[in-house]
């Protein structure tokens, strides 16, 4: 799925909008195999409006070219898609007609139709780039990242400098989590359009996936170690919170003696107790990289991520410090800290700059169903789902909603309607299980919760649903069984504090 994100970062730069208007309206060139149009910027050249097309053109297909041209112009794309429809009947062995019906429906909002059209041209001519292209891009909007991963591919191979292709290839990989091939992409992106902030944001974004990544081998290697806790130390210090920093230094101090470079931080940080929290706080304890230990290879990873994501971000304000990306940035770190409030206020501004911006009506109805705030939230949900309506996660958290709102019916129509489409979260049967217990069908809720268990076996909520299900159905044993796991990962909960903290900066969408 695409998790939230990514990066997600489903969305269409205003940049590349223009250039399928100015691509539509320019005066027509003629292609060569020795004169190619820049791809990404001459996508929608309509060759019939070329002088040799027009020397055949009939009075008619000249009509409906200049109205689809003069539609799309002004921004309607329904008029332009009705004249390029009438085109497409008249010129139906033209690839390039069909990729601008492509088009105008993508710009329509109508990605299923886009895709028809895109595949009639690639049909005709395979290697049509604008196509390919385009077609990657609204698979990514219908949560079909490995349908668009192989189109992306084919279009680099064609145009192997395009940023276009670049980027949404990134974005692809992402939504496989698959960031290391991600970061490439959007790194050779960067070098082609230094100053697209929807690059260094994925970017940004793909570095934070690795962090995450990172933080959890940490955690496999050694769960209680030092360099578990110095990392939440460093996160709770970034966020400004020196006395739950200083708390995890100690912790790692006490579990490692060794790490000697914590002790600076930690004197200071017991000379400021006291003090105004957000002054002069000291910066992280720089680590040293010269170790073999496997703990803190991960531990210099997760910190080198974090940081190159941070510079990635900065990018974004240098290059633009009012523009969505900017604002989105500053909402996810408020979020990160948990000041909710000012993170939904940051993200009200990137609706106000990018209405249809994905993810982003989904990140405020989470805030508000954090504050308890549901019928808020599913508001935020239904906006979302006009945006990505077939994106699992937003089914998902519509039904969870749904149900806290005592809608008992619609929560279980939103939930497996979330199962039906691409990639839904393992969390959907968790939530379904504890509805069916709810309302009386245990039976049901031990099918949901089990296959929720046999995927994500760790979490001790879905083994508490299940002992009181088994109850319900009259079997102790089994019940038992669940009382018992549920205590042992309930006992571990405790200990994943810092676990929890450490990963929350690497939580952005």
């Amino acid at each position: 799925m695409y998790s939230t994100e990514a990066l997600s970062s489903r969305w269409m730069s205003q940049r590349f909008v223009r250039a399928y208007r100015t691509a539509m309206i320019e005066s027509a060139r003629v292609r060569s195999p020795t004169c190619r149009l820049p791809a990404g910027w001459g996508l929608a050249l309509l060759l019939l409006v070329s002088p040799a097309a027009a020397q055949d053109a009939t009075n008619e297909i000249a009509r409906h070219a200049e109205a689809a041209k003069q539609a799309q112009a002004r921004g309607d794309f329904a008029t332009a898609i009705q004249e390029l429809t009438a085109l497409a009947r008249l010129l139906p062995e033209r690839a390039d007609v069909q990729s601008n019906l492509g088009l105008a429906y993508f710009f329509h909002n109508q990605p299923k139709e886009a895709l028809a059209a895109f595949e009639k041209a690639l049909r005709i001519e395979p290697d049509l780039v604008s196509a390919l292209i385009f077609s990657g891009i609204a698979h990514q909007t219908l949560s079909e990242p490995a349908r668009a991963t192989p189109l992306l591919q084919r279009a680099i191979a064609l145009e192997p400098a395009d940023p276009l292709a670049h980027t949404w290839l990134a974005h692809s990989y992402v939504a496989q989590a698959r960031p290391r091939e991600a970061v490439d992409h959007f790194l050779i992106a960067s070098r082609h359009a230094p100053r697209d902030v929807d690059v260094w944001y994925g970017l940004g974004q793909a570095y934070l996936h690795l962090g995450r990544e990172a933080v959890m081998r940490l955690a496999e290697i050694a769960p209680r170690g030092a360099r578990l806790a110095q990392l939440s130390g460093d996160i709770w210090l970034l966020r400004g919170e020196p006395q739950n920093a200083l708390t995890m230094y100690e912790e790692a101090l006490k579990r490692r003696p060794a790490l000697v470079e914590l002790t600076p931080v930690i004197d200071q940080l017991r000379q400021r107790q006291g003090t105004e929290p957000q002054r002069d706080l000291p910066a992280p304890a720089r680590p040293t990289p010269d170790t073999s230990s496997p703990e803190d290879a991960q531990y210099l990873a997760a910190t080198d991520f974090r940081e190159r994501a941070q510079r990635a971000f900065e990018q974004i304000s240098a290059i633009d410090p009012d523009s969505y990306r900017a604002h989105q940035v500053m909402a996810e770190s408020l979020e990160a800290q948990e000041r909710v409030d000012e993170a939904i206020d940051e993200y009200r501004r990137v609706l106000r700059a990018k209405p249809d911006l994905p993810s982003v009506h989904l990140a405020i109805g989470n805030l508000l169903m954090s504050e308890g705030r549901a019928r808020e939230a599913l508001d935020e949900y239904r906006e979302e789902l006009r945006v990505r309506p077939e994106e699992s996660e937003v089914h998902y958290r519509m039904g969870r909603s749904f149900v806290v709102l005592g809608m008992a019916d619609d929560g279980e129509a939103s939930l497996t309607r979330a199962l039906e489409l691409a990639d839904p979260p393992a969390a959907v049967q968790r939530e379904l299980g504890r509805l069916y217990l709810t309302r009386g069908k245990a039976g049901y809720a031990v099918r949901a919760l089990s296959k929720y268990v046999g995927s994500s076996d760790n979490d001790a909520s879905a083994h508490y649903l299940l002992m009181q299900a088994y109850r319900a159905l009259g079997d102790a044993t089994a019940a038992e069984r669940h009382l018992a796991i549920y205590e042992r990962l309930s006992a571990r909960d405790e200990q994943d504090a810092s676990l929890k903290n450490a990963l929350s900066i690497f939580s952005r969408r």
